[in-house]
């Protein structure tokens, strides 16, 4: 019984990791992708962006590699201490990854002033028709997001002397509507960073299920673990009947010695 247990636990354990190695997988990589053809655009919130965003891949994918390693070593070896060191990361995940949550929604106001600030000084660098990274990284971000500005169109012409004293347009031809590469007239009437913030503001209830499901997997995950642990111990206690816990035998040496230490010593003269 107990043997076709632990096979019904390892499968479980097996299927319930190897999903976890193919979202990481996806997850790495997009991300990666995400940073490698948007580096620009990252660079516009912040000199910190990009490194935070690298470290905090590099953290978690370590931190997957720690998991998917402990747990193939705790069922391959049946080791109920590896199991539990599995469990353990895992609960460490849980935590910062609610941590991280918890403190990125608390503040976000900082966050977003950090971000407006970078991005009033980089709006001034730039100049149309440059191949500079900065410039090619505005016009990606307005052309993508379909925005003008910080909080609008008329940015441009209060941040950039460019723009300032110039008749006619007073805005990159990015912030126009474009049909095969062609500038239509139709402008884009929100800033960037409104339009993030909204976008941000739509999908907080699908971002934090996001987050909710992979916790509540993770969990799934360790409860497994914790399941598969408890039959491997109650196998080895069958096979292993006669096996003498070190832990009775502590607790008799400890009785001896406290019997001991109450026993008054008899002299004789």
């Amino acid at each position: 019984m107990v043997n076709w247990e632990k096979k019904c636990f390892k499968t479980m354990f097996f299927i319930s990791n190897f999903i976890l190695l193919l979202f990481s997988i996806a997850l790495v990589f997009g991300v990666m992708a995400l940073m490698v053809g948007g580096k620009e655009i990252i660079d516009l919130m912040g000199k910190w962006a990009f490194p935070t965003v690298a470290v905090t891949l590099l953290l978690f994918t370590f931190a997957i590699l720690i998991l998917l390693l402990l747990s193939h070593c705790g069922s391959k070896k049946d080791s109920p201490c590896i199991l539990s060191m599995y469990v353990g990361l895992v609960f460490v995940t849980i935590i910062g990854l609610l941590a991280a949550t918890f403190f990125a929604w608390l503040f976000r106001d900082v966050i977003v002033a950090a971000v407006r600030k970078e991005m009033e000084q980089t709006i001034q660098e730039y100049r149309e028709n440059n191949s500079s990274d900065l410039s090619n990284a505005w016009d990606m971000l307005q052309q993508f997001l379909e925005c003008c500005g910080i909080d609008t169109l008329g940015d441009w012409t209060i941040m950039n002397l460019a723009y300032k004293n110039v008749y006619g347009e007073k805005y990159p031809q990015s912030c126009k509507a474009q049909y095969d590469a062609i500038p239509t007239g139709r402008n884009f009437p929100d800033g960037c960073l409104l339009k993030v913030t909204e976008i941000i503001n739509a999908n907080h209830w699908p971002i934090g299920g996001v987050i909710a499901a992979i916790t509540f997997y993770l969990m799934i995950s360790a409860m497994i673990a914790c399941a598969l642990s408890r039959s491997i111990q109650r196998r080895s206690d069958e096979m292993h009947p006669n096996a003498i816990d070190p832990g009775l035998i502590l607790n008799g040496m400890s009785t001896i010695m406290s019997t001991n230490s109450r026993t008054p010593i008899t002299t004789y003269s």
